[in-house]
């Protein structure tokens, strides 16, 4: 009995630290590929709808021509994507 206890234990500790972690970066990690693949999944990927600067770049080898969809010079919008444990519950944060 006192094994099984132990055990029960054990997962109870996983459940409420380790998962919470998983399940964080998981969500977190997702999100982030959408930058890399230019598109949203779900069942199937769903791309971004190309921009001006690719479609009519002034350098054909510049940059901006070859950045992609939804990324800036300084790649602010997908290192912005976060989350943190909100008691029982992953949470992202605000930008």
């Amino acid at each position: 009995m006192q094994d099984f206890i132990h055990k029960v234990e054990k997962i109870r500790k996983f459940l409420d630290s380790t998962v919470f972690e998983i399940v964080g970066n998981e969500a977190m990690n997702h999100y982030k590929r959408s930058f890399i693949n230019e598109g949203f999944t779900d069942s199937s990927l769903i791309k971004w709808k190309e921009v001006n600067r690719r479609l009519n770049p002034r350098k054909k080898q510049s940059a901006d021509a070859t950045r992609p969809i939804l990324t800036r010079r300084g790649g602010d919008l997908v290192r912005s994507i976060r989350w943190r444990r909100d008691g029982r519950s992953v949470t992202g944060l605000p930008v």
